[in-house]
């Protein structure tokens, strides 16, 4: 998709609806009624789109349902397999769909259980919960909060290609109990994702998604030297 924007006429009497959804070539597209601004419609991105995201997307472009779908078709059911240069030779790490909320932060601006973990992912993936509830919760929070979302399509990216640091969460001055941290650059912040080791199995799990001005300073940086995906 070259151009997000397509131009419409202007005018007070334009028909405004809860949702359109039109064809982008093969590719379903999303336009709700708040992206009516001034004459234009800000088209939602793709799950492609997501995939080979350059630029940070804006509020208006990315809808929560599909980021869902997202992460559950290209980065779930499957292991990452990093051969790093650590004693810890072996990091194999999964996603799974329950882990979704807390990484983008939800737990942050809605109380209770009933959009956490496994509760939380099939409100997603229906397009029950959305970015103007979440405002409309806790607009501190979201305020707080919303760059972590807008930056998350970039994980996709970053399991791709990550560098490592272990993770002293004494010298971060931190409470986020991760053994490792996969990091790197995009649009301008580093990203990072906290992970540890599961305690039923030999499998590594996120704890965290978070984008920083900055690598953690004083932290040991490790080699990743092979990364193997496999089916789950």
């Amino acid at each position: 998709m070259k151009n997000n924007t397509i131009p419409i006429p202007q005018g007070d009497d334009l028909c405004r609806c809860q949702l359109t959804l039109i064809f982008y070539g093969s590719a379903l597209i999303f336009i709700k009624a708040d992206s009516l601004f001034r004459g234009s419609i800000v088209m939602t991105l793709s799950i492609q789109d997501l995939l080979v995201l350059k630029e940070l997307p804006s509020e208006e472009q990315i809808s929560l349902d599909i980021m869902a779908i997202f992460f559950k078709e290209h980065l779930c059911n499957r292991l990452f397999h990093y051969k790093i240069r650590d004693k810890r030779r072996d990091i194999r790490l999964h996603l799974r769909t329950f882990d979704l909320p807390h990484l983008l932060g939800i737990h942050k601006m809605l109380s209770g259980s009933s959009y956490r973990g496994s509760k939380g992912f099939p409100a997603l993936a229906s397009g029950e919960l959305t970015l103007e509830m979440l405002k409309k919760a806790n607009i501190g929070a979201y305020d707080s909060t919303i760059q972590r979302i807008l930056h998350f399509p970039f994980l996709y990216q970053l399991m791709y290609k990550p560098q490592f640091i272990i993770f002293n969460p004494k010298v971060a001055r931190s409470m986020i109990e991760a053994e490792f941290m996969l990091y790197n650059a995009f649009s301008g912040r580093y990203l990072h994702l906290g992970i540890k080791k599961e305690k039923s199995t030999d499998l590594y799990v996120p704890v965290t998604f978070l984008e920083r001005k900055n690598v953690y300073p004083g932290m040991k940086m490790v080699v990743v030297d092979e990364l193997e995906i496999s089916p789950e």
